[in-house]
């Protein structure tokens, strides 16, 4: 598994930026914690929808941060037998759903 760090600063960004593409082509799966000092829920929003699985804000507590990369751990490791069952020749057929799916408790937009 591969871990890269990086802070807040333009270099860091650029370095982080670099290593992603990388990775994106090269680490399949990929799953990435956003660490950051921007804790506006906005952030939060535009960060995840920027493709990042999981947001942890600054200042962190060490023991909620290990156990976020543990559920990233077991994330990827649940893709990779996926995908090793699908290369052997795994019998599950994705199905589109006819609908898509509402969440509970929410009105269908007409």
């Amino acid at each position: 598994m591969k871990i890269l760090v990086a802070e807040d600063d333009r270099v860091s960004r650029l370095l982080l930026e670099t290593h992603l593409k990388r990775w994106r082509t090269t680490v399949r799966p990929l799953y990435i914690i956003l660490l950051t000092a921007r804790a506006d829920r906005q952030d939060a929003i535009d960060g995840l929808g920027a493709g990042t699985d999981d947001f942890v804000t600054k200042p962190f507590d060490a023991a909620e941060l290990r156990a976020r990369v543990s559920v990233g751990v077991r994330v990827v490791e649940l893709q990779e037998e996926r995908q090793r069952f699908l290369a052997a020749g795994g019998g599950i057929r994705e199905r589109p759903f006819r609908r898509p799916l509402q969440p509970r408790g929410c009105a269908r937009s007409a």
